[in-house]
């Protein structure tokens, strides 16, 4: 049975000062014994403990959040006890409540350990030293060992030593409880064991109070109406710019007043870090959504395929569908302070169509060039498209941030100047800040976010369950159960993840085709999935929608069809293994850092050893760029589209994420005339085609696919999320 360990206390003295009595550095070093502490997001720092058997003496935590002087989040790893530990700071009349909770007990250690962090807790919330630092009757480097507990000893579980607490005190205790404190109740909290899903018990729920009033910047205006398409017409002499308002498949973005002050801060946890800041170089979900807060794109996507723009005012179709000239507003600022000019995206247009630029082949197949006058700016595509709107939804960069060539590496990277609602102000090692910047056509309601790297996805629900954050970007579908849908709300984001195995087809014992028809045959999708997942994911065996397959996937393993096909391939078996020429079948089975993708890598490893093949599993942060030296990848890949984004998987030549580099001629030449299609029927018939040739090659198995789910607290309002790129709408977040 899980358990959390929750303390409050009551101190009659400004939230700010116990803000910085609990994370000055010179203060947690006597409390904490640690010397290397600091207040920011991602912060590493280890406690000093008496070391045992099976514990090394070192409890290694990480800042989880930080928001002044509201909430204190930080990781405890210490031998096989991994718990997270929230303060969160209240204003409460003249004084200051904190409540203090050590979540994620797991049983074996919840009736030793729990007792004694417990009284720990207890006697340091109530010693007197921190009255002094507060009050300024000593300093904080003249505090002397004050009460410090006698030693609790290690408290052995099992095979393994857990840390005590008294263990971690070589000086005064935690803050305590000043004159006239208040003591309240110190609990201990218990949690479902099961963990499909567990359920939190309601008296762990924390209701956030800290101050921040998330009042909304009023909205002047409305959409305009939208009227009837207007036809482009090839012959006109000369320009007359169309007002977007006027296209059934175009909105005009809500004026805004910028006037109001923004509110708040926000913090969430991410997938992972930003791989680039730099929207050229983009590869990454994580990229893409973090870029949006920073960049505007010309032109984006809303609901019922309609498009809409902060940027443009004006705009004309000409050339028979092969120009699109647009006029800007004249009042954009960059970050920079330096004015937004058609220049700029004339600039954008020709970086996109470099070839030296890696990333951006979807814009190289369509647009030709870009020319700019001092108010407008007129793309060329290479061929006439008939909703140009949809492959102009690239972000727009400034033509005096970057010298000449473009490189992924410069410092514009991780200091980026875009027009977006926010601005970077801060890059750590495990995390950003971002700042709202106040523009003409952007009013964020929200002055300041935090984007943290997630972790372990059981630890990153309690830290929003404790209201250490505000939201999960992706919610393991094991855990949604256990949000209580009075504080937490969820949303389904709206593109999807394919999970598949790629399978290494160009070198190694899978370059034989009946030895991946046989290692198909041997994966349980529906197994692999409860163990992964539990559910939550629909299972597929191509990269499409479970619904647009011909028949159900499989979801056992076969493994009569897998000694078919190893015979076929000139396989025996000798003492349970598969052998050729007298050396066993070894497939190496490779994942990165993903902590689900892991678990997969293993269980898949399990069935491939059922199935009679010696498999061998390796975990590395660069096995896309190693990926020659394994047989089998567990992958993941995300599209809004998969039935228009499928070259960047699957073509010989422009599948950036192509894990083996893949290349089947006949595949390859499919993709091109489904790109190239000019009517829909003729997409799906081309589309059809390829699924079947790719289904008899086998360059993937694919397992399942489903939508990611986001978890926000209460507190956040107005929540609106764009498909792809998720915070397209953020001006209109809130935050109470």
């Amino acid at each position: 049975m899980a358990r959390d360990l929750r303390l409050e206390r009551y101190y009659p003295h400004p939230r700010q000062a116990v803000w910085d009595a609990i994370t000055d550095a010179d203060t947690v070093a006597k409390w904490l014994s640690t010397r290397d502490f600091a207040p920011e997001i991602g912060h590493r720092f280890t406690l000093q403990a008496t070391p045992g058997p099976g514990f090394d003496g070192h409890v290694r935590c990480r800042v989880l959040a930080a928001n002044e002087p509201h909430t204190l989040v930080f990781s405890w790893h210490g031998g096989p006890v991994e718990t997270v530990v929230t303060f969160n700071l209240h204003s409460e009349g003249a004084g200051t409540r904190l409540i203090m909770v050590q979540a994620g007990f797991e049983d074996a250690h919840a009736h030793t350990l729990v007792p004694a962090l417990h009284l720990w807790w207890q006697q340091s919330l109530d010693s007197d030293w921190l009255s002094n630092v507060i009050c300024g009757g000593i300093s904080v480097g003249a505090v002397g060992t004050v009460g410090a507990l006698g030693a609790l000893g290690s408290i052995v579980v099992g095979a393994a030593v857990l840390v005590s607490a008294a263990s971690l005190i070589t000086a005064p205790p935690l803050p305590a409880a000043l004159a006239s404190t208040q003591t309240l109740e110190g609990s201990l909290i218990g949690q479902d064991p099961e963990r499909e899903p567990p359920e939190v018990e309601a008296s762990i729920t924390l209701r956030r109070s800290d101050g921040r009033t998330g009042r909304e910047t009023p909205l002047h205006g409305a959409p305009v109406d939208s009227l009837p398409q207007i036809e482009p017409d090839p012959t006109a002499a000369s320009l007359a710019l169309t007002p977007p308002e006027l296209a059934d498949d175009f909105e005009a973005a809500t004026a805004v007043d910028t006037s109001g002050r923004a509110r708040g801060s926000l913090i969430y946890y991410e997938e992972a870090l930003p791989s680039t800041l730099n929207p050229l170089y983009a590869t990454s979900m994580v990229d893409f959504r973090t870029q949006e807060l920073i960049f505007d794109r010309l032109f984006y996507a809303v609901g019922n395929h309609r498009h809409k723009s902060r940027i443009v005012t004006h705009y004309s179709v000409g050339d028979g569908g092969q120009t699109l000239t647009v006029r800007p507003k004249t009042d954009i600022r960059w970050h920079d302070g330096r004015p937004f000019v058609p220049a700029d995206i004339c600039f954008t247009v020709k970086a996109l169509i470099d070839p030296d630029v890696g990333s951006t082949r979807r814009y190289r197949d369509v647009l030709q060039d870009c020319t700019a006058t001092a108010d407008t700016a007129t793309i060329w595509f290479k061929e006439p498209v008939h909703t140009p709107m949809a492959k102009l939804d690239f972000h727009l960069l400034p033509a005096h941030g970057f010298d000449r060539p473009i490189r992924r590496d410069t410092e514009l990277a991780w200091q980026p100047i875009g027009t977006g609602p926010m601005r970077v102000k801060r890059r750590g090692r495990t995390g950003f800040k971002l700042v709202a910047f106040a523009n003409a056509h952007h009013a964020a309601r929200i002055a300041e976010v935090n984007l943290v790297e997630g972790g372990d996805p059981f630890v990153q629900a309690r830290t929003l369950m404790n209201q250490g954050v505000d939201g999960i970007i992706n919610v393991h579908p094991s855990l949604l159960e256990e949000f209580d849908p009075e504080d937490t709300k969820t949303y389904s984001y709206a593109h999807q993840t394919w999970w598949f195995a790629a399978l290494n087809t160009e070198s190694g014992p899978l370059g034989e085709p009946s030895i991946r028809k046989a290692v198909d045959f041997a994966i349980g999708r529906d197994q692999l999935r409860e163990f992964t997942l539990g559910r939550g994911a629909e299972l597929v065996s191509s990269p499409r929608a479970a619904a647009d397959h011909d028949s159900p996937p499989r979801a056992e393993a076969d493994l009569g069809e897998v000694e078919a096909a190893m015979h076929e391939a000139g396989a025996t078996r000798v003492s349970g293994r598969w052998q050729i020429d007298g050396a066993p079948v070894v497939l190496r089975v490779a994942v990165g850092d993903e902590s689900q993708s892991v678990e997969l890598m293993a269980q898949l490893s399990n069935q491939l050893r059922a199935a009679g093949f010696t498999a061998q599993s390796f975990r590395s942060k660069d096995v896309t760029a190693h990926a020659a030296e394994y047989d089998i990848l567990v992958h993941t890949w995300t599209s809004a589209s998969p039935k228009d984004d499928l070259d960047s998987l699957f073509h010989g030549d422009r599948g950036v994420t192509n894990p083996f580099g893949h290349h089947s001629p006949e595949a390859d030449a499919l993709l091109d005339r489904f790109r190239d299609a000019k009517t829909d029927t003729e997409a799906n018939r081309l589309r059809d085609e390829w699924y079947q040739t790719i289904r008899e090659d086998r360059p993937a198995v694919f397992l399942w696919t489903r939508s990611i789910t986001s978890a926000w607290g209460a507190q956040v309002k107005n929540v609106e999320i764009s498909p792809f790129y998720y915070f397209s709408e953020f001006d209109k977040w809130s935050v109470d």
